[in-house]
């Protein structure tokens, strides 16, 4: 018998992985009824990042496919972050022979031609919230200064569908607006969304 380590191999739990980093609590709009203004300030260091990676590729042994979602906050704030914790995640899954899949969840008001280039370079998924048309998604999703967002939002979706990058569009559903849902959802699917999905507004209780 000799010294060298024996390896035991045992077949993955599961074939599909996914982890979600929060890369920062910051956002640049201040929505009614979201709840992340309720967390402490703080932003992921790229260190810390790539140590939660580290964790989630050794934690997934022997899985064939992961899933890495950024969220915030706006993720797009740290893009920096972002971009170097993509490519460590690439890096890493290769070592281990997984292939690696991204998502982005965004308000999608930060969007601009090195993003969308990166984006579609790494074949990253967008999850865009927008409310649908713009009186119902105004009424809630507003900037820090009390503005809607509707224009920026819509023209980023349509920058976005246009370049082909695989997009859900993501509506969060007040209370009041339950019964005008189906109407939000028509709108998107009129601006060439395909994916749509809905959810309700987890806030809201002391905003209702």
């Amino acid at each position: 018998m000799t010294s060298e380590t024996i390896k035991i191999s045992s077949p993955a739990l599961h074939k599909h992985l996914s982890c979600e980093l929060l890369l920062t609590t910051f956002c640049n709009l201040e929505c009614v009824y979201c709840i992340a203004r309720d967390l402490p300030e703080s932003t992921m260091s790229i260190e810390i990042g790539r140590k939660a990676i580290d964790m989630f590729v050794n934690l997934a042994q022997g899985a064939t496919s992961l899933e890495v979602t950024f969220t915030g906050g706006e993720p797009l704030l740290e893009f920096t972050t972002l971009k170097d914790l993509t490519l460590y995640a690439q890096q890493r899954a290769n070592e281990v022979g997984a292939n690696v899949c991204f998502v982005i969840k965004t308000n999608g008001t930060i969007m601009n031609r090195t993003i969308i280039d990166f984006i579609n370079a790494n074949c990253i998924r967008l999850v865009i919230s927008i409310d649908g048309t713009v009186e119902k998604h105004d009424k809630y999703r507003k900037d820090h200064e009390g503005n809607g967002t509707h224009h920026i939002v819509s023209r980023n979706l349509k920058v976005v569908l246009q370049n082909a990058i695989p997009c859900v569009a993501s509506i969060t559903v007040h209370p009041s607006l339950c019964k005008t849902a189906i109407d939000s959802v028509r709108y998107l699917h009129n601006l060439g969304v395909e994916q749509i999905d809905l959810g309700p507004a987890y806030g809201t209780k002391i905003y209702a």
